[in-house]
């Protein structure tokens, strides 16, 4: 309590924050043993807080220091492609992650946008793609998707999934979590990079 969803418990109070992430990350780690996908937990403040506070099984690794942008390219640096998703996403689906991962064997990237304008997944095909994919990116704000794909090398194949909302502050909570739109992820950069960019 009080390490958790500090932005939603301003909101809604430490007590509520908390149980509202500790159910929103049972439900994600359900749906992943459920389809029985490989998965590793980076937990923060470290593994250890983890392995204490939650009956979880899998293998869960402290999280790298520094800002988001450091501890998702740490997260990332697996043999091959991998896909890092948030704990505390409402509308997230087992078909989504399949979605993901089978996008991350044909995309060079692939992001879930979030309606506050971030991202609440984010997939590479290879680790070396991390290197500069999160330099300068404005986290925790309507930037941050767009930084991030400022930084993608020009001649990746990028993928997007539906826009789904994420729960940050205690106004998340009364927002629809899925996207209407039920379009599989589309391989066209430059169509939904315009329109995600608003340009």
């Amino acid at each position: 309590m009080g390490a958790v969803k500090t932005r939603l418990a301003k909101g809604i109070g430490l007590v509520a924050a908390t149980a509202w992430n500790r159910r929103s990350l049972i439900r994600t780690l359900t749906m992943l043993q459920a389809a029985r996908l490989g998965f590793v937990i980076a937990a923060a403040p470290s593994a250890f807080a983890l392995h204490h506070a939650s009956a979880v099984r899998g293998r869960i690794v402290s999280q790298a220091g520094g800002d988001l942008g450091r501890r998702m390219a740490q997260a990332a640096r697996a043999s091959g492609p991998s896909v890092i998703v948030g704990a505390d996403i409402p509308g997230l689906s087992l078909a989504i992650l399949r979605g993901a991962l089978e996008a991350v064997q044909r995309f060079d990237l692939v992001l879930g946008p979030a309606r506050d304008g971030g991202y609440y997944l984010v997939g590479v095909r290879s680790p070396a793609h991390v290197f500069h994919l999160y330099d300068s990116v404005r986290w925790s704000s309507e930037q941050a998707l767009n930084d991030t794909l400022v930084n993608a090398s020009k001649h990746w194949r990028i993928g997007f999934l539906p826009m789904l909302s994420d729960v940050d502050v205690a106004e998340d909570l009364t927002l629809p979590p899925q996207s209407s739109s039920r379009r599989r992820c589309s391989s066209s950069r430059g169509m939904i990079s315009t329109k995600l960019q608003g340009r």
